[in-house]
């Protein structure tokens, strides 16, 4: 018996207050204050149809209903767009779809052939142009690859092969402030211009993976290094990690 997989659409509340309380953002974009992405619609066909998000008339889901019998492997919201990466059998895809679709209504940005696998993905407007920023697996190690969020045969290749990440096991380990991206691998959170380029340590870890993730908040990137939670400036700091400790477990 084939055994599907849905997203769905559920009260937030429960997850989001936790979050507020300690100053996380939903999202990267959030904290960056760019524009979200305009809503886009799909006709009965699948075929993206851009309108403006007054203007749409649909009954919003109710708790529970799955707008995709795909897997994510990564997922980002916009204001009224989810975009979010999978793959299965068939190869690796960055989708698009409104948070009102119903399964089959997903847009393909991005596909690549089988055996390939995508990992976290955010977005950012670079120059009025917003792209999707997502890790891909290699024969070497993950990558940073970046795709138009209107879709696109192509994608930009940020990175080298990074061998000590793992974007399977690890969530929510790619961030963005619209200027940067920030990630964590397996000894140090690193930051990365969103053009490419340079990257940069902001500070050791403790080797450990998977990762617990990283979360912008007030200009910081909040992370764990094994049982202690902590932060760092995105400009980076001059003082210990140790000293920047905002909680630690008794037990790992």
């Amino acid at each position: 018996m084939k055994r599907f997989v849905a997203i769905v659409i559920v009260a937030l509340t429960v997850v989001v207050a936790p979050l507020l309380a300690v100053g996380v953002p939903m999202s990267a974009q959030a904290a960056s204050g760019a524009a979200d992405p305009p809503v886009v619609a799909t006709d009965q066909g699948g075929s993206a149809v851009g309108v403006p998000e007054q203007e749409l008339v649909s009954a919003a889901a109710s708790p529970g209903a799955a707008v995709s019998y795909h897997k994510p492997d990564g997922m980002i919201l916009s204001t009224g767009n989810l975009y979010f990466t999978s793959h299965d059998v068939y190869g690796a895809n960055v989708f698009r779809m409104a948070q009102t679709s119903t399964p089959g209504q997903e847009i393909t940005l991005y596909h690549e052939p089988p055996g390939s696998q995508f990992g976290d993905i955010v977005f950012a407007q670079v120059g009025g142009v917003y792209y999707g920023y997502f890790f891909a697996q290699t024969v070497g190690g993950a990558v940073i690859k970046r795709v138009l969020l209107t879709g696109s045969p192509t994608a930009t290749v940020l990175t080298r092969p990074i061998n000590n990440i793992d974007i399977v096991n690890s969530h929510h380990n790619l961030v963005t402030d619209g200027v940067n991206l920030y990630w964590q691998d397996g000894s140090s959170v690193k930051k990365m211009s969103v053009g490419g380029g340079v990257i940069t340590t902001l500070d050791p870890t403790t080797p450990n993976t998977p990762t617990a993730g990283v979360y912008l908040s007030n200009g910081n990137i909040i992370y764990a290094s094994v049982n202690a939670v902590r932060y760092v400036p995105t400009a980076g700091a001059v003082t210990s990690p140790q000293v920047r400790t905002i909680a630690t477990a008794n037990t790992t």
